[in-house]
């Protein structure tokens, strides 16, 4: 039997971040909210791409895609919500309407108390971004993170 020769590895000449920087924010568009993230610490271009003011465009339209809130992705989530992303700031309304997977509040026996303010503030925002829609009721549920 005659050995198959595997090709020889052709070098590229061109790198993603050789892309103009348009392009490449069109590209970062796609990506959900934790790969958009995990993107800007690949090199200091995606960084500036991703951070820049002016891509806050970027943070307010990438879907969550399955994220909820939790101690290790809270930052993210907030960003996007501070952004103007209306599934962060839902997301993380129910979170602190729960007290699930956000950090905990001032001290005890007041925590619910700022836990439930922010969820309302939270909504509110959401509201706020969609007032263009018909409207509508909040219907909260338990979420899925909830151990109980």
């Amino acid at each position: 039997m005659a050995a198959t020769a595997t090709p020889a590895a052709v070098p590229c000449g061109y790198r993603l971040t050789d892309l103009p920087s348009d392009v490449l924010v069109l590209i970062l568009e796609y990506l959900p909210l934790l790969d958009l993230s995990k993107a800007r610490l690949v090199c200091l271009r995606l960084q500036q791409l991703v951070d820049a003011s002016s891509s806050n465009h970027l943070w307010a339209n990438t879907p969550l895609d399955g994220l909820w809130v939790s101690l290790e992705h809270q930052a993210i989530v907030q960003r996007a919500a501070d952004c103007g992303n209306v599934e962060a700031l839902i997301k993380l309304a129910v979170a602190y309407l729960y007290s699930e997977g956000v950090s905990d509040g001032p001290g005890k026996g007041t925590a619910d108390a700022v836990n439930g303010i922010k969820a309302t503030d939270y909504l509110c925002q959401a509201e706020r971004l969609l007032w263009y829609s018909q409207p509508f009721s909040w219907v909260l549920i338990r979420p899925p993170w909830a151990s109980n």
